[in-house]
């Protein structure tokens, strides 16, 4: 008898060390995802439209930064804000040499608050710090309508003649917007960069 309770309480330590040893290996985070989403071109690291997030410790201030990193089984809808909960856990960065980086999975939807039609938000569409460099976020497809990063259309009707030259002239310029749709934002008025 004293060898069977013996082996039971082994077996119950090893596993509950088992799953300690497993939650050292990510940990559960609450973030809020805001309602637009903000170009990057970092090479191979990151391109794409990042999201722009608070952890919990910023919830409802107003420092928010960018996520460059995808969010696995998160369908982001444009024009919403999210609290969610991730699973983030370090994985080797499977480009470069640069060591383990955080890698996040959903884990759980706690709210998703449709923004204003009338909130407005700046992004910037294209980049000229220096005579010698210019990258534009902006791209056209067979109809010569503009999205950003290849992925959120813009409509600028208004705007299209304004955009063309400043792309040409290779301004560097941010648009304000307001949210149209999913995959769709309106742009409102655009700012060139003083040289």
């Amino acid at each position: 008898m004293r060898k069977l309770s013996i082996f039971f309480f082994a077996s119950i330590m090893t596993f509950f060390l088992a799953c300690d040893s497993d939650e050292l290996n990510y940990k559960i985070e609450r973030v809020r995802i805001n309602h637009y989403q903000y170009p990057f071109d970092y090479f191979e690291s990151f391109v794409g439209m990042a999201y722009i997030v608070q952890f919990e410790d910023n919830f409802g201030t107003d420092s928010w930064e960018y996520l460059l990193n995808y969010i696995e089984d998160f369908e982001y809808e444009l024009g919403y804000v999210y609290d969610i909960e991730v699973k983030k856990e370090y994985i080797e960065h499977p480009a470069w040499d640069i060591g383990k980086v955080p890698h996040y999975t959903l884990h759980k939807i706690i709210s998703k608050t449709k923004a204003s039609d009338e909130t407005l938000f700046e992004i910037v569409l294209t980049l000229s710090p220096t005579p010698d460099y210019f990258e534009s976020y902006l791209t056209q497809d067979a109809d010569l309508n503009y999205f950003l990063m290849r992925t959120t259309e813009i409509k600028c009707e208004n705007f299209y003649d304004s955009l063309s030259k400043n792309i040409e002239n290779k301004l560097g310029m941010s648009g304000i917007f307001k949210h149209m749709d999913s995959d769709k934002i309106e742009l409102i008025e655009i700012i060139v960069e003083e040289e």
